[in-house]
């Protein structure tokens, strides 16, 4: 887990920075840190909820297929420059 999160960390600090106006990162961050800490928390017993549930694979089919959409919605964003460029055209076509 700790490989996993030392890969996954620094990926995710740099598309914040590209995702988030300068002046709400800052709150972005704690609510970011609070969520983290509560999933560290809960995660460990949901997971082994699921697995008691629906056993091993469907466990493993649940992960896989939250990977697929995540991989989805971030291939779904827009960095704050493009988003900033298409909001300028879109006012310059209603003047």
């Amino acid at each position: 887990m700790a490989v996993t999160f030392s890969f996954n960390s620094p990926t995710y600090k740099s598309i914040v920075r590209e995702m988030i106006e300068k002046d709400r990162i800052g709150h972005f961050n704690s609510v970011s840190n609070g969520g983290i800490e509560v999933i560290k928390m809960i995660g460990p017993v949901l997971g082994l909820c699921l697995l008691d549930i629906v056993g091993t694979r469907g466990a493993l089919l649940i992960n896989g297929m939250t990977f697929f959409l995540s991989a989805i919605a971030e291939c779904a964003m827009l960095p704050l420059n493009q988003r900033l460029d298409k909001k300028k055209k879109a006012t310059y076509l209603w003047i």
